[in-house]
C-alpha cells in the first residue's frame, strides 16, 4: 500500500503555497516530492528503477478521475495528490489531546 509521510507545508514560491512529502510503499521510502514552484510535482526517487516503474504502472492502472465533466487518466501527480488528501483527512479526524 502506498502512503505519504512527513508532509510539510510552506509559503512562498510562484504558487504561494507548497508542500514537501515522502512517498512510501509498505513502510519503505520510495521518493521525496514537492510542489509549489510551478508545474507538476517534482519527484526525487530514492529507490530502484523497478520500484519507480511499479509505481508508475500502478498509477496508470487506476480508474480515470472525473473532474469538471472530464474523464482524466490517473497519473503519478494525481495519485500522490489523492494520497495527500487522504493523509490530511486522517489528520483532521484525529482527536486533539488536551492536558487535564
Amino acid at each position: 500500500m502506498y502512503c505519504v509521510k512527513n508532509v510539510k507545508y510552506f509559503n512562498g514560491g510562484p504558487e504561494n503555497t507548497g508542500f514537501n512529502l515522502d512517498l512510501y510503499r509498505d513502510e519503505v521510502k520510495l521518493a521525496e516530492s514537492d510542489v509549489g514552484w510551478g508545474g507538476s510535482l517534482r519527484i526525487t526517487w530514492c529507490c530502484s528503477l523497478k520500484e519507480q516503474l511499479n509505481f508508475s504502472s500502478y498509477c496508470v492502472s487506476l480508474p480515470n478521475v472525473e473532474f469538471c465533466g472530464m474523464s482524466l487518466p490517473m497519473d503519478e501527480d494525481m495519485f500522490i495528490g489523492e494520497l495527500l488528501d487522504k493523509a490530511n483527512a486522517a489528520r483532521q479526524s484525529e482527536p486533539i489531546a488536551v492536558n487535564p
